[in-house]
């Protein structure tokens, strides 16, 4: 089984004036072909596929010409769930349509009775309509949909409510994918902070109380999961002690994404060993720079200005 994760779409944003949409239509265009050329059998998106919770006409377009496009490239499954900047009926509103092109959407958790049908998507493989392995589909939580409470409480037992809300959440999705579908490989997605490692400048949006409690720990996941796709932290990095991988936003919007490469990462599972990752570099598109002096300065700087990216770089003047 070979899976593609992505996240961190932003569909939308803009750098100060500047709309970012002709970089996002170019990126989507390169990871169909990506799919294709790399034989990819499910897509997963982890979240922030939009980067406000009420999309423009275009951007709304953007996304459902790529959903239908993503047959053509061989993909058999998709797997999207929403983020903390995604409208969960937005992204829910067209599921059942989504169904029809093999594309399962989780915009946000479900209530209980309903979360075991919508939070479990059977993934195939190429060539095959057999189940090949499973996805436990976890979008952003919003804490009191597991019934956490944090307003009295301190942070030890805001972390320990936090611990056990979250791997309850797993293990049950995990106990029910096995019910249904038998020993096969199981993948999850997650949109959250998670581990010791993360830097206060990967995050824009502190979420599930991370200023009090840190990022949440990797013992939330169910060891019977053998990848798990996280959205959320815009740096492409794996979680140390866990099988769980940011990819990062595929396109630099802050000056601190222009630190390191911009990655989706392809994911192959034998049903036996632990799971392959191989991270992919996406090409920029264009630069974000910051340039700092007195006016002076700066206008020279500007004016000698020169860039090697199909795009002109966007300048952070501070003066």
């Amino acid at each position: 089984m070979r899976i593609l994760h992505t996240s961190d779409w932003h569909l939308g944003v803009s750098t100060g004036p500047e709309s970012r949409i002709a970089e996002q239509r170019w990126f989507l265009d390169w990871l169909l072909q990506e799919l294709k050329r790399q034989e990819i059998d499910a897509l997963l998106v982890a979240g922030d596929v939009f980067d406000s919770m009420h999309p423009t006409a275009e951007v709304a377009s953007l996304y459902f010409r790529f959903l239908a496009r993503v047959g053509d490239a061989g993909v058999r499954d998709v797997v999207v769930v929403g983020g903390n900047h995604d409208s969960p009926s937005h992204l829910d509103a067209p599921r059942a349509l989504l169904h029809e092109v093999n594309v399962h959407v989780v915009g946000g958790v479900p209530t209980a009775d309903d979360r075991l049908n919508r939070m479990i998507a059977p993934l195939r493989a190429r060539g095959s309509d057999d189940v090949a392995a499973v996805c436990l589909a976890v979008p952003y939580v919003r804490e009191y949909r597991l019934g956490i409470r944090t307003s009295d409480a301190d942070p030890e037992k805001t972390r320990a409510a936090f611990k056990a809300a979250f791997a309850g959440l797993y293990g049950t999705l995990a106990d029910e994918a096995i019910e249904r579908f038998g020993d096969l490989p199981l993948v999850a997605t997650g949109h959250l902070t998670m581990g010791s490692k993360v830097r206060r400048e990967d995050y824009p949006q502190e979420i599930h109380q991370v200023g009090r409690i840190e990022g949440l720990p990797v013992d939330i996941l169910d060891p019977r999961i053998q990848y798990t796709a996280l959205g959320h932290i815009h740096r492409c990095m794996p979680i140390q002690g866990s099988t769980a991988w940011y990819c990062g936003t595929p396109i630099p919007y802050a000056l601190t994404d222009m630190a390191v490469p911009r990655k989706v990462l392809v994911v192959d599972l034998d049903g036996e060993s632990e799971a392959h990752v191989e991270p992919i570099e996406v090409p920029r598109r264009r630069d974000l720079l910051r340039l700092v002096g007195t006016p002076e300065a700066v206008l020279v700087e500007l004016a000698e200005l020169d860039w090697s990216t199909p795009l002109p770089p966007l300048v952070h003047v501070h003066v």
